[in-house]
């Protein structure tokens, strides 16, 4: 689990500096890679402390 963790954590940040450099469509997709990728990482970190009981 701490592995895909860092998967989709790292995915989101590279995929965040590539949107940097691209211009035009191809930034709008990386930005949009970026915040999925990074939003899976949060949410797989966050998921163990959700459980009630």
């Amino acid at each position: 689990m701490s592995q895909l963790l860092v998967v989709f954590l790292f995915g989101g940040l590279f995929a965040g500096a590539l949107a940097h450099f691209l211009r035009g469509g191809s930034a709008r997709i990386a930005r949009i890679a970026a915040v999925v990728l990074f939003g899976l990482g949060l949410l797989f970190a966050l998921i163990p402390q959700l459980r009630l009981g």
